[in-house]
């Protein structure tokens, strides 16, 4: 055979070897066919969950914000991505450890220790957030050694029992979330609520020993109206202020919707104190922006002692009509016990196995064996067609020296 083998010289050797080709590969697919007969076999179970609807998250603190001012716009983004509180709840060890004790998995896996039970399962689950949003849960259970129909069942069974399983220990674990952080955000608004009927009831208290000592009964509407806006004003500041500690309860300083609502504030109570530092000797037309109609500061001190008491009674039952509505939300989130996890597909026990994938597996299998029987062939060609004396003689001198080196080692 000459050294140059041209194509024609390839086809002829593996035409030649044709048999040999053949019988392997068959043998190879028919191995690892039986091989996937009797190896475990594995079962995945997946179930779809919807993201978090609006009115389940923030603890009804979204709809409340959204009466106040600047706030409706940004109340809806806020408190979004709570999907991404799903998959953390999902991947906790509490739960994890919930499914090792409920399915007895650590004697399942043949581990050890519950460590290494929950490494196993959270090899064999998968948290997978999806392109429309949706989120996929999925658990897979093996079968033993040679399994049979029942050990097949017992696995897909399995499988689904753990995935729904799992979900409902997410969701009765963020609900326990949501129960604490609705209980702390309706002691600070009962308190601040409590706080504010007591500051209602002293001004009335107040306005009611004014009158009956000067007789005073009512004030000029256009100082009502003015001592109405300066009260408004005030309100939003005292407003804004309760829902920058709220979210406080439930965020950082560091989150964007805090800071915001802190930059609000400090506008708004710079607003007010322009209002009330600003003196001005006549009354101002009310289409000018930021001006007030009347200088209160210039009232003679009977009127204007009346319009600081008018002014706290308006300010109070402002705050009042703001808060008794959060605070009547607040006891109801508390006492709110519904799932917050929407299910769109529960998981049902798996009709076919996720592996082994019998098919592919022999079809690659008799590939890598076709490869190894091509190698095989050419290199006994390749030895056979050694006619050049000094080709076999550097063989030769190779098989020489790798036999001295063995000897060598035998006797040390």
């Amino acid at each position: 055979m000459s050294k140059n083998i041209n194509t024609v010289e390839y086809l002829y050797i593996l035409v030649k070897w044709r048999r040999f080709i053949v019988i392997s590969c068959l043998l190879i697919a028919v191995l690892v066919a039986g091989v996937s007969l009797i190896v475990p076999h594995t079962y995945k179970a997946t179930s779809t969950i919807l993201p978090p609807a609006e009115e389940q998250m923030g603890m009804g603190v979204t709809s409340l914000l959204r009466n106040l001012p600047l706030v409706g716009d940004m109340a809806g983004s806020m408190f979004g991505g709570d999907i991404y509180i799903y998959m953390a709840i999902l991947d906790s060890r509490i739960v994890m450890e919930r499914i090792v004790k409920k399915f007895d998995l650590q004697k399942r896996y043949h581990a050890k220790d519950i460590e290494n039970t929950i490494k196993t399962l959270r090899k064999r689950t998968d948290i997978a957030l999806n392109d429309e949003g949706t989120l996929s849960v999925s658990a897979s259970a093996t079968t033993r050694w040679i399994p049979t129909k029942t050990n097949r069942d017992s696995a897909r069974l399995a499988a689904s029992q753990m995935v729904n399983y799992w979900i409902n220990q997410m969701d009765s674990v963020n609900r326990q979330l949501r129960t604490e952080k609705a209980s702390d955000y309706r002691r600070f608004i009962e308190k601040r609520y409590q706080q504010n009927l007591d500051e209602l009831g002293r001004a009335e208290e107040a306005m009611n020993v004014f009158q009956t000592e000067y007789g005073v009964v009512d004030i000029p509407e256009q100082m009502r109206v003015t001592l109405a806006a300066l009260s408004e004003l005030k309100a939003q500041i005292i407003a804004k202020e309760v829902e920058t500690q709220a979210l406080l309860k439930i965020y950082s300083t560091r989150h964007a919707a805090y800071q915001r609502s802190n930059l609000e504030l400090n506008e708004l109570k710079q607003k007010y104190s322009e209002y009330t530092k600003k003196q001005f000797g006549q009354p101002y037309p009310m289409g000018e922006e930021g001006e007030v109609l009347l200088n209160i500061g210039n009232l003679p001190d009977l009127g204007l002692q009346y319009a600081r008491l008018y002014r706290e009674i308006v300010l109070q039952e402002t705050l009042l009509e703001f808060i008794l509505p959060q605070y009547e939300q607040a006891r109801l989130q508390e006492a709110k016990d519904t799932p917050t996890v929407q299910v769109l597909d529960p998981a049902v026990p798996p009709i076919l196995r996720a592996k082994p994938k019998r098919g592919l597996t022999v079809i690659l299998s008799t590939f890598v064996g076709f490869m190894l029987c091509v190698t095989f062939i050419f290199t006994v060609e390749y030895f056979n067609s050694m006619e050049d004396g000094k080709n076999k003689e550097t063989w030769n001198s190779i098989f020489a020296m790798l036999k001295s080196d063995l000897r060598s080692l035998k006797k040390k």
